[in-house]
């Protein structure tokens, strides 16, 4: 016995999906046909080009995410992070400070 939905999805269209679904979309896609046993002369100019306009609409994907400021925000990122690294391990050198009056401010 069939049971119908009650709803249904006609088709699935991914022009109007965002970015990030999209793009997920067609890496899985491209993966799943290239491990198909097919052995077809249009299957394979149909994968070809798809592999052509994938690569393609990848980059371009991947000028969008980077931009001017990404290296200059890594390198800030780090020497925040290196500044905090220093800061948690002056306030642990504190807490071990044999002078009571030094150690008591590392609890502050």
């Amino acid at each position: 016995m069939y049971m119908q939905l009650p709803q249904q999805i006609p088709d699935v269209t991914v022009g109007r999906a965002a970015n990030a679904p999209h793009y997920e979309y067609m890496t899985t896609f491209g993966k799943r046909t290239t491990e198909l046993p097919i052995d077809h002369e249009l299957w394979r100019e149909g994968k070809d080009e798809f592999d052509t306009a994938f690569r393609a609409e990848d980059e371009a994907f991947k000028r969008y995410r980077d931009s001017e400021l990404t290296d200059p925000l890594k390198a800030a990122d780090e020497e925040r992070d290196k500044l905090y690294a220093s800061l948690r391990d002056t306030i642990k050198a504190y807490a071990k400070f044999p002078i009571a009056e030094t150690a008591q401010h590392a609890e502050a």
